[in-house]
């Protein structure tokens, strides 16, 4: 129960982000964004060309550690995991959205 209710949680938030899509995850332990709206920006004197640069440029400006999706098969997409409490996952998407805007 606690992990469906991080995971709606995470879901909510990212959705609430402009221009990231976000499913329900389901049965999973980790939601799967895609964020392809914002390659071809520049974030933080980053070119975020795909979810690789995507995630590195994230990591290094907000300390925000998530998945490229490419290794997945979903280059559109990043994977973070709600394998943790929810305080770092509101933490987390707080830095993100800041990230973005």
């Amino acid at each position: 129960q606690e992990f469906e209710k991080r995971g709606k949680v995470m879901a909510e938030r990212l959705n609430a982000i402009e221009g990231i899509f976000c499913m329900q995850p389901q049965g999973a332990f980790y939601c799967f964004p895609d964020v392809s709206s914002h390659f071809g920006r520049t974030i933080g004197g980053t070119a975020i060309k795909d979810s690789m640069d995507f995630a590195a440029a994230l990591l290094e400006q907000k300390q925000v550690a998530v998945v490229p999706g490419a290794p997945f098969g979903s280059p559109r997409n990043i994977r973070l995991s709600f394998a943790c409490s929810l305080e770092h996952i509101e933490k987390g998407i707080d830095r993100v959205r800041e990230w973005l805007s």
